[in-house]
């Protein structure tokens, strides 16, 4: 009995056994990678010019987002005793 070959470019004789949706296609693993890696050079390829030519301006700017940033840290807690609130 013999097989006839089908020409259906999903079946495995057609390909060798290596097609699907997923062939090419690089893993999550591997996306992630890639991300991270193209964050990483964009963060070294900006931030060295902006520092070397405007370090003044960015000082001021964080020092001025430190000075905001604590201003709007929480208030203490209030009393218990404001609150009328015993501990017995």
């Amino acid at each position: 009995m013999a097989m006839a070959v089908s020409s259906d470019s999903q079946s495995p004789a057609y390909c060798g056994g290596e097609c699907g949706p997923n062939h090419n296609m690089p893993n999550h693993d591997m996306l992630s990678m890639i991300c991270v890696l193209a964050l990483l050079i964009s963060v070294l390829l900006l931030v060295p010019p902006l520092i070397l030519t405007r370090w003044q301006e960015l000082r001021r700017d964080i020092l001025a987002l430190i000075a905001k940033t604590a201003a709007l840290a929480p208030p203490d807690p209030p009393s218990l005793h404001a609150l009328s609130i015993s501990r017995t």
